[in-house]
């Protein structure tokens, strides 16, 4: 019985986390879109933009990335080579105000998925979720302007959670047997191009590139 109940505890971790993380990326493409841009862009991946308006391939960072645009004038940089997962989405004419408003509601949201929940189970026990310490995502910022050689880039700024994915590239990996993937998720702002650009990166265990890729990232590696 109680080994029944562990197994039952363990898919409702993996369920929840699933279906909040969903939610949220989800909601980032539609509420950052009403924000920074005219009209609303639906919740469409980055595969199903990229049939719009394909601008060829760039190299970032030693990576050459299929670069395409969506009819929202968003820019979808994408990386896969089996070990690294990477796509850029790079959303232009977002002044600083409406972008730190943006990054700080996101990024708040993002830490809040891994406070304990309270999930109930019919006629067993109430059980609360709790991600392990050592398993939960781990904040970093990076003030830009430093990196830059333009002082239109004054402001600029890398903020961002670094973590664990599981098989299907969901971050809420809360246990060892459940990891697959270090994670990164975070934003970039530049200011002088006035662009937001949103982060996902997948590093295959064992490999760990996950930081170095991060702390490379500047302003001018997306100019066209």
């Amino acid at each position: 019985m109680r080994s029944s109940n562990k197994k039952y505890l363990k898919q409702g971790i993996v369920l929840v986390f699933f279906s909040v993380i969903t939610l949220v990326m989800f909601g980032s493409l539609i509420s950052i879109s009403g924000c920074a841009t005219s009209g609303t862009i639906s919740s469409q991946n980055a595969s199903t933009a990229s049939q719009d308006k394909d601008l060829g391939n760039h190299n970032i960072l030693g990576r050459v990335f299929i670069a395409s645009r969506s009819l929202f004038n968003q820019t979808y940089y994408e990386f896969d080579d089996g070990n690294e997962s990477i796509t850029l989405k790079s959303i232009p004419h977002v002044d600083a105000v409406v972008a730190e408003s943006l990054v700080s509601d996101r990024l708040t949201l993002f830490r809040s998925i891994f406070e304990p929940k309270r999930v109930d189970y019919p006629g067993a026990y109430t059980q609360t979720i709790i991600c392990p310490e050592e398993y939960k995502p781990k904040y970093d910022e990076i003030n830009l302007t430093a990196q830059s050689a333009s002082t239109e880039n004054s402001g600029a700024y890398l903020k961002y959670f670094v973590g664990y994915a599981n098989s299907n590239k969901v971050a809420g990996a809360c246990s060892a047997d459940l990891i697959a993937y270090h994670y990164a998720y975070g934003f970039m702002y530049c200011p002088g191009a006035q662009s937001l650009v949103e982060i996902e990166y997948y590093a295959v265990l064992p490999l760990n590139t996950t930081q170095s890729f991060m702390k490379n990232l500047d302003c001018t590696m997306l100019k066209e």
